[in-house]
């Protein structure tokens, strides 16, 4: 354990009969016993090289210690508190680990899933028409079907075969739409030309008028 509860309050109140000496010895062992999680050794000599204890005063002190917090059982110091805390930090470890091995294991299996079906067909999937499928399909709907298909698939193609911001989606409907605009720009032409046509003979037959009346 690399991090332990310290209860300012019944730290205060259970070692408040301890000397200075006594109180650093017992935070070394807590301290020991939390890192290694796990009891202390039951020889005295072995305690007294882990904590540096050399004077017969601080190994007074240890033995005090032991006797007054720690209690033996199969040939170890245990204290009730260390062990409660340390079980407790191992329960949560545990549980992170399963939940982390849990996490992991979805993750797996959803790469797995991503790689095996990457791009899945569907019946709504827009394949892209060649030329002679789009002149086959207007062949009944204009004259020149093979030229306006052309056109069709190479204006789409360089947009990327999107209407607008979406990608198509029935490009039949598209190729009707195609072939109705062409016809109305082509009435539009032949509208424009006889116009100025029009306008062509009125400004002429204004001009033979006007010559009619000066003679």
């Amino acid at each position: 354990m690399n991090y332990f509860n310290l209860h300012i309050g019944d730290w205060t109140v259970e070692t408040a009969y301890l000397n200075r000496i006594e109180r650093d010895i017992y935070m070394q062992m807590l301290l020991h016993y939390y890192r290694e999680e796990k009891p202390l050794v039951i020889e005295i000599s072995e305690l007294e090289k882990i904590f540096s204890i050399k004077e017969e005063t601080e190994s007074d002190a240890l033995c005090y210690l032991l006797d007054k917090y720690f209690y033996q059982e199969k040939g170890q110091y245990h204290h009730t508190r260390c062990d409660k805390e340390i079980a407790h930090y191992k329960q949560k470890s545990q549980k992170a680990k399963k939940a982390a091995e849990k996490r992991w294991d979805n993750k797996s299996n959803a790469n797995a899933l991503l790689t095996n079906n990457q791009k899945p067909i569907t019946n709504n999937q827009f394949i892209k028409p060649s030329v002679d499928e789009v002149a086959k399909y207007i062949e009944q709907k204009t004259e020149n079907a093979e030229e306006s298909a052309q056109e069709f698939v190479n204006y789409y193609e360089s947009k990327g075969w999107v209407v607008g911001k979406v990608t198509m989606k029935n490009w039949k409907s598209c190729a009707t739409n195609w072939v109705n605009r062409q016809q109305k720009w082509k009435e539009e032409k032949i509208n424009e030309k006889n116009q100025r046509n029009f306008n062509q003979r009125t400004k002429q037959e204004k001009r033979d008028e006007a010559l009619i009346q000066l003679q």
